[in-house]
């Protein structure tokens, strides 16, 4: 099977069964870690409590809902728990199509593809997620920056008396969702964990002759409009956060150009000594 091209319809068969098999290991992955979604959810919840100046509340709407967040968490843990598996299961699907020396760095693609995915993930819960929360709640706190008397009054160094002026400011209290919360946070760590992973997918199609390091700086300017849009998809609503998604899209993006130029120079310089030689060989047979 690995040295002779399936046909189509082996080809979906194979397909078929190999997503059977992640679906089964997907599934115990879930249900593996549904018993300790409590700690899961403190560990997801961090990023919140550091960036809030008092101990944070989140609520919920309905009875069901804890469970269901529950259910959630456990489905986003069982993704990355499954991670490897499921990029083995890639790697053997697309493993016949490629050469002998190719097919050697399935170890390789599949401990790489998990490390990266890791990165990501670790990215976003340590920095973009922590400095997000502080950024955005920082509007509730700091509601000095919107009182006007304040601001005049502190140039001249006076108190402002709130019922002379009769003017007084609004207090405004975070009322965060459990389920919403809980939505976004688990959205972006898979979401940045699946960014860290174009270097290696460039990787792959330069290798399979998809792309080339040339095509791909090619598209870099339109990559940049793709960067900003899917980050103001996934991220939200906010400059600073969408800014912190697409620069590692940026990033990864160059850095899989230049996994794609050592590529395809490695295959060009190999494919030129092939054809020297095959230069001699063609002389040396010659009669002449």
């Amino acid at each position: 099977m690995d040295e002779k091209r399936l046909p189509f319809l082996e080809h979906l068969y194979e397909l078929r069964d190999r997503l059977v098999r992640v679906a089964i290991v997907l599934a115990i992955s879930i249900v593996a870690c549904f018993p300790f979604a409590q700690h899961i959810f403190d560990f997801v919840a961090q990023p919140l409590v550091s960036g809030m100046k008092t101990s944070p509340s989140l609520h919920i709407q309905t009875p069901t809902e804890v469970f269901f967040v529950y259910l959630k968490l456990s489905l986003a843990a069982g993704c990355i728990l499954a991670a490897p598996y499921i990029l083995y299961q890639i790697w053997m699907f697309v493993a016949p199509g490629l050469y002998k020396r190719e097919r050697r760095i399935g170890a390789a693609f599949v401990f790489l593809g998990t490390f990266f995915f890791l990165i990501g993930i670790g990215f976003a819960y340590y920095i973009v997620l922590p400095f997000g929360f502080a950024y955005l709640l920082g509007y509730a706190y700091e509601r000095e920056h919107f009182s006007v008397l304040e601001r005049v009054a502190g140039v001249y160094n006076l108190q402002v008396d709130y019922s002379v002026a009769q003017f007084a400011r609004a207090v405004i209290k975070p009322t965060i969702m459990m389920e919403k919360y809980i939505a976004i946070v688990t959205k972006l760590l898979l979401a940045f964990g699946l960014v860290f992973e174009l270097p290696l997918v460039l990787y792959f199609l330069a290798k399979v002759r998809l792309v080339d390091h040339r095509k791909l700086w090619k598209f870099f300017r339109y990559w940049i409009v793709i960067a900003f849009l899917l980050a103001a998809i996934l991220t939200p609503p906010d400059l600073i956060t969408q800014a912190m998604m697409a620069a590692p899209l940026i990033v990864m993006y160059l850095s899989g150009i230049v996994v794609a130029w050592v590529v395809t120079v490695r295959r060009e310089r190999r494919e030129a000594k092939e054809s020297r030689a095959m230069g001699y060989d063609e002389e040396d047979d010659d009669p002449s």
